[in-house]
């Protein structure tokens, strides 16, 4: 079973499951995602867990993990860019 293709998953994951595979599908293998991508998985993840989000858009664990907490760094001191 293949839970990135989960129908359980709120429209939301979906919608951006299907952005991030047409994103992968037009770059060469290995290419670092934009920042845009990354915000759009950061504010997933704040909103449906970061297991759920890092599973549905084919993203490391750990790599959500610490673009989440930089972005929530940021956030608390935003005259540190």
């Amino acid at each position: 079973m293949n839970t990135r293709r989960s129908t359980n998953l709120p429209v939301a994951l979906r919608t951006a499951s299907r952005q991030f595979d047409r994103w992968r599908s037009r770059q060469p293998k290995r290419t670092r995602l934009p920042a845009d991508l990354w915000q759009k998985a950061v504010h997933l993840a704040r909103a449906h867990g970061l297991n759920k989000t890092a599973t549905a858009l084919g993203l490391k664990y750990d790599s959500l993990k610490q673009h989440l907490a930089a972005a929530s760094a940021q956030a608390a001191d935003p005259k540190e860019v």
